[in-house]
This record gives structure tokens, sequence and C-alpha cells, in this order.
């Protein structure tokens, strides 16, 4: 009789401490699984400041990403409008011997539109011209630099250009060669000027011997003409002799007016210019005859 009430009270007691343990077990659970949720939560909240702080980071960059490129465009354009200003013609190639860049004094100076020699070979577009190593191609190739060099180029109307040509080796910011580009200065006006003023000393020097000649010969030729025309004087006029003595004042006039028409040649006269009516002039002119 014992023996089955302890049996009954365990049979009752077991499922009550089991539902007790399950309680505490699923307690425990919940608390692990709030301390996961909270750990959760806080992990979230940093991520989200360390987002926000990131967000804001990159928003900084971009603006002053923003402003770089803006500040860069900006001294493109500045450069570019430089570029284009010069008086001097620009011509720029990559290591491929490609046009990078063509200025417009370039364009004016080999009478090709600006935009058409870019991209496109340096030896397929600009006329070689003499010296044929004077230009940046031959400077790309070679890594040699010149200075103010003399430059013909015949173009296709068939103008002749003489040019002062000046290169340099393009250089990245490793220092390493990256292209060429070259200078063109216009001489031909100069050239010409120089070829004037070569002519007016060659004149100038001309004037002063025909000076020195006309006192050193004139002198002596004034008495050769002055005992001549004595002599064709006092000579009767059909003595033989007479026509000797015409021979030589004759011979003295040519050299006289060979003289004059030297000093005549190297004298530089300037021109007196005036306004003119034509209309008048002419019917002064016409009056006369």
């Amino acid at each position: 009789m014992d023996a089955e009430s302890d049996n009954l009270e365990t049979a009752v007691v077991d499922p009550f401490k089991r539902d007790t343990d399950e309680i505490s077990r699923f307690t425990e659970s919940y608390a692990a699984f709030n301390r996961v949720i909270n750990t959760l939560q806080r992990q979230y909240l940093e991520l989200k400041e360390e987002y926000a702080r990131l967000n804001e980071s990159l928003a900084a960059t971009n603006r002053r990403l923003q402003i770089a490129t803006q500040e860069n465009l900006a001294v493109n354009k500045m450069l570019h409008n430089i570029l284009q200003s010069l008086a001097a013609g620009v011509i720029a190639i990559d290591q491929n011997g490609r046009i990078t860049h063509f200025n417009r004094a370039a364009s004016v100076l080999l009478g090709i539109p600006s935009g058409e020699p870019v991209g496109k070979l340096y030896r397929d577009i600009i006329p070689a011209g003499k010296p044929p190593d004077a230009n940046a191609l031959r400077t790309a190739e070679s890594g040699r630099e010149l200075e103010a060099v003399d430059r013909v180029i015949d173009l296709i109307d068939g103008t002749r250009l003489r040019l002062s040509v000046s290169t340099r080796i393009l250089r990245d910011d490793a220092g390493k060669a990256s292209g060429a580009v070259e200078i063109l200065h216009d001489v031909t006006k100069i050239k010409r000027l120089e070829q004037e003023l070569a002519r007016l000393d060659t004149l100038a020097a001309l004037g002063e011997m025909a000076a020195t000649i006309a006192h050193q010969v004139r002198n002596p030729l004034a008495g050769i003409g002055g005992f001549a025309s004595l002599l064709q004087r006092d000579i009767p006029t059909d003595d033989p002799r007479q026509k000797t003595v015409r021979k030589i004042v004759t011979g003295v006039e040519r050299l006289n007016n060979t003289i004059s028409a030297l000093l005549n040649y190297t004298r530089s006269d300037e021109l007196n210019c005036e306004e003119v009516d034509y209309h008048r002039f002419l019917q002064q002119n016409c009056a006369l005859y």
C-alpha cells in the first residue's frame, strides 16, 4: 500500500517538475534571445552611425572632388584659350606621332582648318619643309630639341613660308617622354626686310664708291673736256683733226653721263606724296597740248 502511494506521488510530481524545467529553459532561451536582440540592435545603431559618418565623409569627398573637377576644367579652358590666343603656331604630338594639339595660329600659318589635324599622323598633315628634321616628329624620334631653327615650307597654293622653329620633348609626371611640341614663328616678313636691308647696304656702299669715283674722275674729265673744246674752237673746221677732237668731246660727255647715271641709281630718293584732284590734273595736262 505504501509502495503504491509513493508511485502515485512520483507520478504527480514529475509532470510539474518537467513543466518547471521547460519554463526555466524557455526563460533562459528568451533571455539569451533578448541579449542577442540587444546586441544586434546595438550593432545596428553602431552600423547606422558608421554609415552616417561614412556617408557624410563621402559627401564631403564628392564636394571636394566636384570643386577640384570644376577647377581643373577652368584651368584646362584657360590653358586652351591661352594656346588659341598665342601669335605663334603650336603643334603637339604623342609618342606615336599623332597630333594632339593644333592651335589657331598654326592653322592660319599652314592654311589647315584647326580641327582637322587632331588625331591624325603628323607626317600625313604637315608639310615636311627644309631642313626635314626641323619639326616635332623628328624631335620625338631622336630626342634632340631645337632652338630657333630656320625652316622653309612650300604650301599647296605656292606660298613659301619662312619659319623659325623651336621644339621640346613633352614628359609625363614620371619624367618619361610622352611626345613633343613645336613652336612656329612666321619670319617671312623679317627675312624679306633683311634682304631689303642688305640690298640697301649694297646700294649705300655702291653710292659711296660712285661718289668717290665721280670726284676722282670728273675733275680730270672736266679738264679733258675743256681742253678738247678749246682745240675744237681753235682748229679750222676743215682740218682733219676736227674729227678726232669731236670724238674726244663726245667720249667725255658719254663718260660724264655714265657717272651721272651711276650717282642717280645709288641716290635714295624720298617720295613726296600728296592728294591730287585727278580731274583738274588731267585738264591741266591736256591744256599743254
